[in-house]
């Protein structure tokens, strides 16, 4: 970034466009001083969880943890949850349930979420934790 010492004007060039005067190369700290709060850019999201591996040095098999709606982000936020506590999951869409989520935006088919077998006891604790809402409007009658 350059400066004109006479107009003060901000250009990316050797020489001011408003007078013709060379302008003078400010400094990287101020540089970024200047620039502070106008970054492009992307925030980075934080690191998922890595999916565990067994001492074979294989990835650990996967198992069920629950059919959920895909309507509603019911399943994202589930899978927000178990990452949140560090634990890996993946979701499924089964039957036609892809084409679905493509064309419509959700699977009709719900989802089905997968985590670690060694995370899976733990997993099934979480969603039924006392507080927690159950999906089907049944389940609180009883």
């Amino acid at each position: 970034m350059f400066r004109c010492s006479r107009c003060q004007l901000e250009t990316g060039r050797e020489t001011c466009p408003e007078c013709g005067r060379p302008t003078v190369r400010e400094s990287p700290a101020e540089e970024k001083r200047l620039a502070k709060g106008w970054k492009l850019g992307f925030k980075r999201e934080p690191e998922e969880p890595k999916w565990p591996v067994g001492p074979d040095g294989e990835p650990e098999k996967a198992a069920f943890l629950t059919h959920t709606s895909d309507f509603g982000g019911g399943g994202e936020m589930t899978e927000a949850m178990l990452r949140a506590y560090g634990i890996p999951v993946f979701s499924r869409y089964p039957g036609d349930g892809s084409f679905g989520r493509v064309m419509l935006g959700f699977s009709g088919y719900g989802r089905e979420l997968f985590v670690p077998e060694s995370r899976l006891e733990l997993a099934q604790k979480l969603l039924s934790a006392p507080g927690a809402e159950p999906e089907n409007p049944a389940e609180q009658e009883e």
